[in-house]
C-alpha cells in the first residue's frame, strides 16, 4: 500500500492535523472517491478531509516504513510529558522529589575520576 488509491477497509493510515500529533487509524470504508474513518471522510485523491477549510483541516496518508511506530512513540512521550506537567509536586514526599531531581539532573552531577 503505497498510495491512497490502494487503501482498503481495515488498512492503517496516518491522520495528521494542525492541532494534534499524527496518529495511526484504521479505515472503516472506502468508496470510489472517499475514504471513511469514523465520522470523517477524506478524499482518495489528495487525502484532505471533505468539507474542511485547508487552514485547519486534517489529512491522511499511507504510512511509510516504521512511521506507525514513530507516531505511537511520539504519542506515548507526549502523554508522559503531560503527566509530568500535571503532577502536583507539593503533594509528593520529599524523598520522591529528591529522587526525581537526581534522575533529571544526573548529568550535572560531578563525574567520578578514576586514577
Amino acid at each position: 500500500m503505497n498510495e491512497l488509491k490502494d487503501v482498503k477497509p481495515g488498512d492503517v493510515v496516518i491522520i495528521s492535523s494542525r492541532w494534534q500529533l499524527p496518529h495511526p487509524v484504521k479505515v472503516d470504508r472506502v468508496t470510489t472517491s472517499q475514504i471513511v474513518i469514523g465520522r470523517e471522510r477524506f478524499r482518495r485523491e489528495s487525502g484532505r478531509r471533505v468539507g474542511a477549510y485547508s487552514y485547519d483541516s486534517s489529512s491522511i496518508s499511507t504510512p511509510k516504513e516504521g512511521e506507525v511506530e514513530e507516531c505511537l512513540s511520539a504519542i506515548r512521550l507526549a502523554d508522559k510529558r503531560s503527566k509530568l506537567r500535571d503532577t502536583q509536586w507539593t503533594a509528593l514526599p520529599v524523598k520522591t522529589i529528591e529522587a526525581v531531581f537526581t534522575v533529571l539532573h544526573a548529568e550535572d552531577a560531578p563525574k567520578e575520576v578514576k586514577p
